[in-house]
């Protein structure tokens, strides 16, 4: 039997050339720039090219994530159905939603969003459940060896929710030494499983 394959993607870019970033989250629903419509495309046609045939879709239900997920299908000319499922929402930051990276460094400090970018550890004020996260990614990992054993699993979120898909092999710690946590816009990530499991970690990180 072929491997099980989760292909986790986050969005693509959801500011303009020269607009400053924001901490954007669950409570802000930004659609795709053109950029970010270009790197969904991107990932379509590489996924395809590199012989990725998902069995089914899930995206999150923000514009930036059912965006991607579509353009990824359609550039791809995948005939998977695309699933929504709440669990892949963006974290809330608290006071820190859609504020300015310079003003969420002021108020938290660089220490502690450097403890985030490298350990997710949740800085203050952030409205944050990692164990959920981490037993929602387990969760996904179990559904995709029943219902789709052998088959691609394509998941479409964001950076904050898709680092704790590192409960799929071997927790945080793991995959941060090994690839660090995040997941940048326009990025993939492959982890595959032999039937029951273990999953293992082939590509994070990457753009097409």
């Amino acid at each position: 039997m072929n491997p099980t394959r989760l292909i986790i993607v986050r969005h693509g870019n959801t500011f303009l050339p020269g607009e400053a970033p924001r901490r954007v989250g669950g409570r802000t629903d930004l659609p795709l720039v053109p950029s970010g419509v270009a790197q969904a495309q991107a990932l379509g046609l590489y996924l395809k090219a590199i012989g990725v045939s998902p069995r089914v879709i899930f995206a999150g239900p923000l514009k930036r994530t059912r965006e991607t997920a579509a353009w990824i299908q359609c550039s791809g000319g995948f005939g998977a159905a695309i699933e929504i499922e709440d669990a892949l929402r963006e974290l809330d930051y608290g006071p820190d939603e859609n504020q300015v990276e310079s003003a969420v460094e002021a108020r938290l400090g660089k220490a502690a969003l450097t403890d985030w970018e490298e350990q997710a550890i949740i800085p203050n004020g952030w409205q944050v459940d990692a164990d959920s996260l981490l037993d929602m990614w387990g969760a996904l990992g179990q559904r995709a060896l029943k219902d789709y054993a052998g088959q691609d699993v394509l998941v479409v979120t964001s950076n904050g929710v898709a680092r704790f898909a590192a409960a799929l092999v071997g927790g945080l710690t793991s995959l941060s030494e090994a690839y660090g946590l995040k997941l940048a816009t326009g990025a993939y990530g492959i982890f595959e499983a032999q039937e029951a499991g273990p999953w293992q970690v082939q590509v994070w990180n990457k753009r097409p």
